[in-house]
């Protein structure tokens, strides 16, 4: 009842309002009129032939309706307060009365949205795709917390099974009703939410919440609670429903806070990284407060954010969509069965290779969908599928057909290519944008302009003289031409710069409300001044400034006051319009209003005709571009260069809606666009940056050269990646060989490859290294072993270690252990082949070279079979690497057991005066447990390295204090292992004092590399203020200051941690404190560990190409940055990027830049290992 009174009193306010309005307006309108007569008579009458009669009469007149104006502004104005303090009292006093009724009509209205979208999606064809899902073994809650009350524990994941048919049963059986729905991309995630929302709608149970799918990408967690964002997104979405209850935002808040309502978010994937972390601490919250609540994500990142979050959703089951099996694929892409035989083929292949690159394709749920879209009709062959070889390549071919077929007509035409063209425009510039929705009013002036700063500056340069030349006529027409050309232009540029300032503030959607305070509280009033003080120059009148100023920003006050009174009564008017006439409407609004009170002011101090034009014009086009005309005076202009380019259509609006509606190509989330799939929005977008980045490297940007090359690798167009190389090597570019010569070698165009890699290796380069390793690799796999074989004998290293794995891996073992022989050097691949092979008289042939591995597999052979006596009789003829080889021995004699052996060889060392022998007879005696003759020897014995034993065999027998004595006698010999091990018993020992009192010693003797143990056992002992003064005394040797600064922290005295620190531990500190400030300030300054932190904050917000684009503007200048930028390049796969940089150094003599090189041509890049 409540909400049918509510209704009708809504739809007489809202008829109210527009009476209102229009009687204000007419009568305005029919008093301004009046007094503009009345005032043209004054002025006509006013001449030397005046008649005074009818000049007092005129005058008469337009005091009377002025002075008519002036009585009725009185109650009128009044009625305007009155009505706006009863519409403020009675909205923040409305309530939800009939919470039933609303939840049936957002039902139905959330019912009919998702029929409609999954009717567009075609999730509802005959034979849909049957999308099975199961319980994750990834992170997860236990039995106990999904089925019960308890917490999370170490038990195994819910078992859950089913189909899209029965999700919402076993939703329902959930107690807590909480699912996390995980699957890869393209495996039907949002679908299978969509129909689970769906299917509790249309079998609703008693008192159960409405669930609303919500589209999570814009939400920003660590700045936005997550209540506050669905409630915003719920009343967005369906204000016209929640109106009828009143305030829609509060009646959103109401349905949350009461539980009526079950969010459905999707796509927890694609937050930025560093969001995702605070998401799920967020939803566990949310969830332990008993809401019900639905998550889809893809499985890795969802994993990403369990990890950085430190939490997972205790108390809901977490599901992962299956593959789709093939004999479901195949049901669902033989529809229609006309095509059926086409599709054979493919079937026939899937049947009989589950593991081909279409089989493993056709598993995702999107694929399938796109297959079936893609062949429907000629002259489109399935067949085609079969022959790509990789996966990739099969989905971007699909998608490319899709696109195709959805745009083609019967007659055939150009339109594919068009709207191709059009929607990877739109695509690349949501990549741009760094977005999934589409505002097309968002359009950057310089997207995909030749020349970014002249497209900027010409399309503001455009619009100012669109508007000059609107205002030129007026001028013209009372003879102040060039004074209104001025103060437009004027005028104009300061509005334009106003938008764009404010613009370049807008750094976070979740921030908006700062930003509209920031342009109604400063932009706005700022134009209405600026348009009275330019008024008032041209009429040279200040009276008239002052007048028309105070006027126009008090009717200004007024009707933001009375804005958001109006904005849900304009919002349900204004929904049926288009986002153009809205916007038009806006901005013809704020004109006419402005226009209105000047020419008002205009009158009443009885300008002439001149100064009614004058208002008019400045009034009038300053409010209209203030007001958002500017903006979109700014898109028109880029939308007619891209038009005009063929990037975009002229009517964009309606080629949306029909790529929506008509094709399934964009889809509806609220009232934005999003492509059907990001998989396919950033296709798109990836044709569109190639198109882009090649005419930029056409044009002489080398930089682009990597990025085009390796664009085209992603796509699969190996010709043209071909090309691109093949002109950077007649440029000069020696770095594109092994490139360039694999793609030719995939071909099977072999002499191309082997004869590039030639002439790179031949080189003077220090990567050419790279380059003949190469050529070796490739001469090896193709069985070029006699050019192999050649040009190791020519003396080049890589073709002879490669020729010996090959020689070793195809058995010709004698040729590989002649040249072994010859060269007296083997791997170990040929030592261990030869051992398993029982080959040792090969073995011992290259052990006599004084090859040290042959020697270590010989003597190993020898002992473990009992010939020690042969061992010794070998060993004392050999003549390269004796001593190794004695030392080996030993070591293998006690390793083995033959002690005595061990023995009897060390004292006859040892009797000899041999060097070294008396460390080993100790080591001997000690391990036949003879302690004291083991101290013996080595007390007499000279040498640091005696003393060091010494030291470590009386730590070992727990002979703590002569250990101590030795120590102090010589503390700069003893190895930092053994002092750590005595530190430790000393402590052990409850005797702390004498530890830090012997490490002071060390430290005081120049032993610095015991600084940080000092440090840290001061620190464990509660010393922290001496621990700080050691750190400030050896600044350069307390590497591990952390332990230190940790304390200090966690005490509160930060400022003090900062000035100890330095480098990345100051930075990581910095970013614990939150002072985010200080780091930036540090990375102005070249700091490379703040800036590299930059660049991980920057990679974290989904924003690595600008993180890209700033460390390569800064590397000249700062070489400590080319690391983070190699490893930047490689983690977003612009390999060939990152390894020209690291070439470049490898070549100017940088060994570490070197063995990044080595590190990735072995397949273990440093940032897969967290290198820096």
């Amino acid at each position: 009842m409540m909400r049918c009174v509510w209704r009708w009193w809504r739809r007489a306010r809202r008829l109210g309002w527009i009476l209102f309005i229009v009687a204000v307006s007419i009568g305005s309108v029919v008093f301004l009129l009046q007094a503009l007569a009345a005032d043209l008579a004054v002025a006509r009458l006013s001449g030397p032939d005046a008649d005074p009669a009818g000049l007092a009469a005129a005058k008469e007149a337009f005091d009377r309706w002025t002075g008519w104006a002036n009585i009725a502004a009185l109650p009128v104005g009044v009625l305007g307060v009155v009505i706006v303090l009863v519409e403020k009292l009675a909205r923040s006093r409305s309530t939800v009365n009939d919470a039933t009724g609303l939840t049936a009509e957002l039902a139905a209205a959330i019912h009919n949205t998702l029929r409609a979208e999954l009717v567009y999606r075609q999730a509802r064809n005959p034979a849909p795709i049957m999308v099975r899902w199961s319980a994750t073994g990834r992170p997860a809650a236990g039995w106990d917390a999904v089925l019960g009350d308890g917490t999370a524990g170490a038990g195994l994941p819910l078992i859950l099974d089913g189909d899209a048919a029965g999700i919402v049963t076993r939703f329902r059986d959930l107690p807590n009703r909480q699912m996390v729905i995980l699957g890869d991309p393209g495996a039907g995630k949002s679908v299978l939410a969509m129909l689970l929302a769906l299917g509790m709608l249309e079998k609703p149970e008693d008192g159960q919440p409405v669930p609303v799918l919500i589209a999570v990408n814009e939400w920003r967690a660590r700045s936005a609670s997550l209540e506050g964002f669905l409630a915003r997104r719920l009343a967005d979405a369906y204000r016209k429903v929640l109106a009828d209850a009143g305030d829609p935002d509060r009646a959103a808040r109401w349905l949350f806070e009461h539980r009526r309502i079950l969010p459905v978010l999707d796509g927890l994937d694609e937050l930025p990284a560093g969001e995702r972390g605070e998401a799920v601490r967020q939803l566990e919250a949310y969830g332990l407060h008993g809401h019900q609540l639905v998550v889809t994500s893809r499985a890795a990142e969802y994993e990403d954010a369990v990890r950085s979050g430190g939490t997972i959703l205790t108390s809901a089951a977490v599901v992962e969509i299956e593959p789709v099996e093939a004999p479901m694929a195949m049901a669902y892409l033989s529809y229609p069965e006309m095509r059926r035989a086409l599709w054979e083929p493919v079937f026939e292949k899937m049947r009989s290779d589950p593991d081909a690159p279409v089989s493993r394709t056709l598993t995702s749920p999107l694929m399938i969908a796109l297959a079936r879209s893609a062949y429907r009709a000629d002259p489109h062959q399935p067949s085609e599928l079969l022959g790509f070889t990789r996966q990739e390549a099969v989905s971007r071919r699909l998608m490319d057909v899709f696109v195709t077929a959805a745009y083609e007509e019967p007659k055939g035409g150009e339109l594919p290519a068009k709207a191709r063209r059009w929607l990877s425009t739109i695509a690349y510039h949501l990549y741009e944008r760094g977005t999934r929705d589409l505002h097309w009013l968002e359009i950057q002036p310089d997207l995909l302009a030749r020349h970014p700063r002249v497209a900027r500056a010409g399309t503001v340069l455009a619009g100012m003289l669109l508007i000059v030349g609107c205002a030129a006529p007026a001028g013209a027409a009372i003879g102040r031409l060039a004074d209104v050309v001025l103060v437009t232009l004027v005028l104009t540029t300061g509005i334009a710069w106003g938008v764009l300032g404010v613009a370049a503030v807008e750094t976070s959607r979740a921030h908006r409300w700062s930003r509209w305070w920031f342009r109604r509280s400063t932009f706005l009033p700022t134009t209405v001044v600026a348009c009275g003080l330019a008024t008032g120059f041209l009429l040279r009148d200040l009276d008239y400034v002052l007048v028309a100023t105070l006027g126009v920003l008090l009717f200004q006050v007024l009707l933001s006051s009375m804005k958001g009174l109006l904005r849900n009564e304009l919002d349900l008017m204004l929904r049926r319009l288009t986002y153009g006439s809205m916007s038009w409407l806006a901005i013809g609004l704020s004109a006419l209003t402005k226009t209105t009170f000047g020419v008002a002011f205009a009158l009443l101090t009885r300008q002439d005709r001149a100064g009614v034009v004058t208002t008019v014009v400045v009034y009038g086009t300053t409010a209209a571009v203030a007001s958002g005309g500017w903006r979109r005076l700014q898109f028109r202009l880029t939308q007619l260069r891209l038009v005009l380019a063929g990037r975009l259509p002229l009517r964009l609006g309606r080629f949306l809606d029909d790529a929506h509606r008509g094709r399934a190509v964009l889809r509806r989330a609220g009232t934005t666009y999003q492509f059907r799939h990001v998989l396919l929005q950033d296709h798109l977008a990836l044709e569109q940056a190639v198109e882009d980045t090649r005419d930029r490297w056409e044009r002489g940007d080398e930089s682009a050269a990597g990025r085009l090359t390796a664009m085209l690798t992603t796509l699969g167009r190996t010709e043209e990646v071909i090309d691109v190389l093949r002109r950077r090597w007649d440029g000069g570019d020696r770095y594109v060989a092994n490139q360039l010569a694999d793609l030719w070698a995939e071909q099977g165009r072999l002499d191309q490859a082997l004869e590039i890699l030639r002439e790179a290796g031949a080189d003077k380069r220090k990567s050419a290294r790279s380059d003949r390793e190469h050529l070796a690799r490739l001469l090896a796999e193709h069985g070029r072993i006699d050019e192999l074989r050649s040009r190791a004998d020519g003396g080049d290293k890589a073709a002879e270690r490669t020729l010996m794995r090959h020689l070793t891996g195809a058995g010709e073992l004698d040729e590989a252990v002649s040249r072994a022989i010859s060269r007296g050097d083997a791997d170990m691949p040929l030592v261990e082949r030869l051992v398993s092979s029982g080959r040792f008289d090969d073995l011992r042939a290259i052990a006599e070279t004084g090859e040290i591995f042959s020697i270590n597999a010989f003597l190993t052979h020898l002992v473990a079979a009992g010939r020690t006596a042969d061992a010794e009789a070998w060993l004392a003829a050999l003549g390269r690497q004796a001593d190794h080889g004695s030392q080996k021995l030993n070591s293998l004699l006690l390793e083995y057991g033959h002690q005595d052996a061990a023995l009897r060889r060390v004292r006859a060392a040892y009797s000899r005066g041999a060097k070294g022998a008396g460390r080993w007879l100790a080591h001997v005696l000690s391990r036949q447990g003879d302690t004291d003759a083991a101290v013996a020897v080595l007390r007499k014995e000279p040498g640091e390295r005696a003393a060091a034993d010494l030291a470590e065999l009386l730590i070992d027998a727990d002979r703590i204090d002569e250990a101590l004595a030795v120590m102090n006698d010589q503390p700069d010999v003893v190895p930092a292992h053994v002092v750590d091990d005595l530190v430790d018993r000393l402590v052990a020992g409850s005797r702390a004092g004498d530890a830090i009192t012997f490490l002071r010693s060390r430290v005081a003797t120049g032993r610095r590399n015991t600084v940080d143990r000092l440090v840290a056992l001061l620190v464990r002992q509660g010393q922290l203020d001496e621990a700080v003064q050691v750190v400030r005394e050896f600044p350069e040797d307390a590497r591990d200051r952390q332990t230190v600064t940790r304390e200090l922290f966690d005490r509160g005295r930060v400022d003090e941690a900062i000035t100890l620190l330095r480098g990345r531990d100051l930075v990581d500190l910095l970013a614990r404190a939150g002072r985010d400030d200080d780091i930036n300030t540090l990375a102005d300054a070249g700091d490379s560990d703040a800036e590299s932190w930059r660049i991980d904050q920057m990679v974290a917000a989904g924003r690595a190409d600008e993180a890209v684009a700033l460390l390569q503007a800064k590397v000249a200048d700062n070489g400590g940055l080319l690391w983070p930028l190699a490893n930047l390049l490689g983690q977003q796969g612009r390999l060939d990027e990152a390894t020209a940089l690291m070439r470049r150094n490898a070549d100017a003599g940088d060994t570490d830049a070197q063995a990044w090189l080595d590190a990735v041509e072995e397949g273990e890049p440093l940032w897969r290992r967290g290198g820096a």
